[in-house]
């Protein structure tokens, strides 16, 4: 199996499919523009986890799609673009797969071509689909890691993570914006190096993405040619998106379209706005019972050495515009009303270039504080209000921004340093953990409970 990443294949990264429990997707780089184009997925043999299909063995296949794309003028970076879907597998079991694979066709006008391993370009790859919508893994606890702010220099939190994949102690990863600082510079060398640097991780564990301000150059042009094909099609490509993954649904959102007077940016609000809506009010709280969501700018942050939107006490993201207009336009797209309209539990920002988890809040007004203020009481489906957290200290060329003088009165803990999250779902708790890049410590946690039939009184 030693053949990596290289011989035609680069960039290798996968997203759970409209329907986890049932397929996921597969993207990738070549620069050869002969290279085979197709993929073969399969599922592992026997009950050693470690055990390989042996060669020879036939595979179900697909076909993928593949254009060719470039990001510069006079040093265009040309290469082409390739992703593929699978689809009718089963929840919660474990597959391999492989891309740049030549299916064998027979001579018979009747048979179905076939592909074996040795027919593909890449090494094979693991892939588990998510479990049934509102249960566990039946083999290991619904962890998955959640951060922004990861670029090329500077990325501190990634070795840790590929350690964490490679021991598959990780069933998912949300990048909360700002990848690889910035996608397109060097005609999109920089989103090659990013994305062959995650390989590692993405190639095994599905990695779902949602827009920040770094990659907005050119209406998010760079951002939405590598992840259109890999995101779920809940909404325009990879610009908005949501599912189920357990007793979780989780939402991906755009904070630039507050922004950007760009297609993608503010053209692009009130349609988000309406999706948002539109998705939230047909979860099923019944089977996931919790709902997190995450877009890459916070709506709540204590003081730092910038004047982001956050700050202010008129926020973009979180209470839309025309805060001083009258009739239905006041405060129009605001997106913390959704939060308690739908009792989203946990909603979760990047951007500000440190870790920081909030109390309860709600128009700035804290619902509790201290010991208990993480449980809901009883009789209740929620907290009563969000909590927020900032996690945008996974590592950059931007380094920290380190928190200035008294947190808000929200603000629960603050910290300075280089980390990322892991979110472990139950049905009846959300586990939070901030672990410290280096030392793999546990630096802060909190725990979100509620009674295991809060969505299911009559």
């Amino acid at each position: 199996e030693g053949r990596g990443l290289g011989g035609g294949v680069e960039q290798l990264r996968t997203a759970y499919g409209d329907d986890p429990e049932r397929g996921f997707r597969m993207a990738w780089s070549s620069r050869d523009p002969g290279a085979a184009i197709g993929f073969s997925v399969w599922r592992r043999a026997g009950a050693d986890r470690h055990e390989r299909v042996a060669a020879g063995d036939s595979v179900a296949y697909g076909i993928a799609e593949r254009r060719q794309h470039s990001a510069g003028f006079l040093d265009p970076n040309e290469q082409y673009l390739l992703s593929a879907r699978a689809s009718g597998l089963e929840p919660d079991t474990d597959y391999v797969y492989a891309v740049g694979c030549t299916p064998r066709v027979s001579s018979s006008a009747h048979s179905r071509p076939t592909v074996r391993p040795e027919d593909c370009i890449s090494d094979l790859h693991l892939f588990t689909t998510a479990p049934p919508r509102g249960a566990l893994p039946a083999r290991r606890p619904m962890k998955v890691a959640i951060y922004g702010d990861m670029g090329v220099k500077n990325a501190r939190s990634l070795p840790l993570l590929k350690s964490l994949a490679a021991a598959e102690n990780i069933t998912a990863v949300f990048h909360v914006g700002d990848l690889a600082y910035d996608m397109h510079e060097d005609s999109g060398r920089r989103a090659d190096f990013f994305l062959e640097g995650i390989s590692p991780v993405a190639a095994n564990i599905p990695y779902h993405v949602c827009p920040g301000n770094h990659e907005h150059f050119w209406d998010f042009a760079e951002y939405r040619a590598r992840f259109d094909a890999t995101m779920p099609n809940s909404g325009p490509g990879a610009m908005f998106h949501g599912f189920d993954l357990g007793p979780v649904h989780y939402v991906m959102f755009s904070s630039e379209v507050y922004f950007y007077t760009t297609r993608h940016g503010w053209g692009l609000a009130w349609e988000q706005h309406r999706w948002l809506r539109k998705h939230l009010a047909a979860v099923d709280r019944t089977r996931t019972p919790w709902l997190v969501t995450m877009a890459h700018r916070p709506m709540y942050c204590s003081p730092n050495d910038d004047l982001d939107d956050c700050h202010h006490r008129h926020s973009l993201v979180r209470d839309g515009v025309g805060p001083k207009w009258s009739g239905p336009f006041r405060n129009a797209l605001g997106i913390e009303h959704l939060l308690q309209e739908f009792k989203v539990d946990l909603h979760v920002g990047a951007h500000e270039h440190s870790y920081e988890r909030t109390w309860p809040v709600y128009k700035n007004v804290v619902g509790a504080q201290g010991p208990g203020a993480y449980d809901a009481l009883a009789g209740a489906d929620w907290l009563g209000s969000t909590v927020h957290l900032v996690a945008g200290a996974a590592g950059c060329r931007e380094y920290t921004d380190r928190w200035m003088g008294k947190g808000k009165p929200f603000s629960a803990v603050r910290l300075n340093g280089y980390g990322f999250g892991l979110l472990t779902a139950s049905s009846t708790s959300l586990d939070f953990e901030q672990i410290d890049h280096s030392t793999g410590d546990i630096v802060d946690r909190f725990t979100i409970t509620k009674p295991a039939d809060a969505f299911r009184r009559p």
